[in-house]
C-alpha cells in the first residue's frame, strides 16, 4: 500500500477547509447581535451581521493566503450569517423563555423614543407598546416570527458582507475552481 492510501488526512492537506472561518464570522455575528448597545449596529442595514461575513472572508483569506470570488464570498458570508444567526436565535429565545428578560428591550426603546419621541402622544404609544409587549410574555407566534426572519435576514446580509469582504480581502493566488 502507497502511503497515501494509508493516511487519508494527507491528501486533503492541500484543499483549504471553510470550518475555522466559518465559526469566526459566525461568533462575530453572535455576539455583536447579543451585546447591549452594540447590537444596534444591526439597525443600520444589518452592519453588524455584514461584519461577521466579512470576519469570514478575512479569516479565510489570511489562513490560506487565497484570493476568492465574489460567489464563494457570499456563500461562506450567508453560511456564517446563518450561524451566528441561529446561535443567537437560540440565546436571546432561552432568556425570553426562561428569565422573561428581552434582550436589548431597554436599548431599542431608547433609541425609539429619541428618534421618534418629540411628539408626546407617539411616545405615549411606543411606551405603551413595550409595556404590552413585556406584559405578553413570549407567544409561540413571536417565536416562529423570529425563527423565520432570523433564517431569511441573517443569511442574506452574512452573504453581503462576504462578497464585499472577498472583493476587499485579496491574498495571494485565486483559489481553484470546485
Amino acid at each position: 500500500m502507497s502511503e497515501e492510501q494509508l493516511n487519508p488526512a494527507a491528501q486533503n492537506d492541500d484543499s483549504p477547509d471553510t470550518f475555522n472561518a466559518l465559526l469566526w464570522g459566525a461568533a462575530v455575528t453572535a455576539v455583536i447581535s447579543l451585546l447591549p448597545y452594540i447590537s444596534l449596529i444591526n439597525t443600520f442595514c444589518c452592519l453588524g451581521i455584514m461584519i461577521g461575513g466579512a470576519v469570514t472572508i478575512f479569516q479565510y483569506s489570511n489562513q490560506y493566503q487565497l484570493t476568492i470570488r465574489g460567489g464563494e464570498g457570499f456563500k461562506l458570508g450567508a453560511l456564517a450569517g446563518l450561524l451566528g444567526g441561529m446561535g443567537y436565535f437560540i440565546i436571546f429565545t432561552a432568556l425570553q423563555v426562561l428569565f422573561n428578560y428581552q434582550l436589548n428591550a431597554e436599548e431599542t426603546m431608547n433609541l425609539m423614543m429619541a428618534l421618534f419621541g418629540s411628539d408626546p402622544q407617539l411616545r405615549e404609544q411606543l411606551e405603551e407598546a413595550f409595556r404590552k409587549q413585556k406584559l405578553e410574555g413570549v407567544t409561540i407566534s413571536n417565536i416562529l416570527i423570529g425563527l423565520i426572519s432570523t433564517l431569511i435576514i441573517y443569511p442574506i446580509a452574512g452573504g453581503i458582507g462576504g462578497a464585499i469582504g472577498a472583493a476587499v480581502f485579496r491574498k495571494g493566488k485565486s483559489e481553484p475552481e470546485k
